[in-house]
Parts: structure tokens; sequence; C-alpha cells
């Protein structure tokens, strides 16, 4: 399996069909969910990767401003149960550490998703709150929660 941090301007359009093809497929079809897709934030994100030599195995993407934002996180039908959700996740938030330990690590996850991302050393904050017609939560990763679970 290999792994890539793209920016999209890195990007030639073949991949970033298979990117978009991938997160209509789960987002739009799988979970119908209508949205804009792709957005404003493609454009200055760290697009996260795993792939195997035909297919996108996982995908994520990472957003920077006053802290870390991972987003659009994907483990394809054909590929989960695997483990690949938390190895993608523990990336996601291993490129942003090692990026700056100033910033928070923070995640819009869904509701039904929250306890997958505790186990990884998310903490919910907030209250539930509708995203697109889907129940999500405002995460923020917590070291020391981490620690706890490993």
């Amino acid at each position: 399996m290999r792994v890539d941090f793209f920016r999209l301007s890195e990007m030639d359009a073949a991949l970033w069909q298979e990117v978009m093809a991938l997160r209509s497929d789960v987002f739009v079809l799988e979970q119908q969910c209508v949205y804009l897709d792709p957005d404003k934030e493609d454009t200055d994100a760290i697009h996260l990767l795993f792939r195997d030599e035909e297919t996108i195995t996982g995908y994520l993407r990472i957003i920077e401003k006053e802290d870390w934002h991972l987003g659009r996180i994907i483990v394809p039908q054909s590929h989960r149960g695997k483990g690949l959700g938390k190895e993608l996740v523990t990336a996601g938030v291993n490129f942003c550490k090692q990026q700056s330990l100033q910033k928070d690590i923070v995640m819009s996850s869904q509701v039904y998703l929250s306890d997958f991302y505790s186990s990884l050393g998310f903490a919910a904050k907030g209250r539930m709150y509708l995203e697109d017609g889907i129940p999500h939560i405002h995460m923020v990763f917590n070291e020391a929660l981490k620690a706890a679970v490993d």
C-alpha cells in the first residue's frame, strides 16, 4: 500500500477524477447526501491517499486554518473491515502533529462514527448538529486519550 500526500496542484486529472468518483460514491450515492463537492477547500487542502496498484483504498483531506481539520474521510466499501480507517486517521493525525504541535486537530464526525473516532483519541465537544441533513458532532484530538486507548 502506498501512502501519498498531495496538494490539488500536484495531482493529475486522472487521479483527481478517481478521488472525486470515490467521494461521490460514498457521500452522494451510499449516504444519499447531496452537497457541493468539490468545494473551495480542496484547492488549499492536503489530500492523503492510500493506494494499491489498482485503486484508492483510503482518502482524507487535511485543511489548515487556526487548527488542523480532518475531513472527507473515506474507505471504499470494498476495503472496509481491514483496519484501513484506523490507519488512515492515524496517518492524518501524525501528519498534522509533524507540521505543528501548537494547533488542535479537529473533525466534524458523523454521530454514528463518534465511538470509532473516540477509540483513536478524539473527544466529542458540544452538541450534535445537522450537516447536510446528517447528524454530526465536533471532535478534537486529545493525545492523553490516545495514550489511554493504546
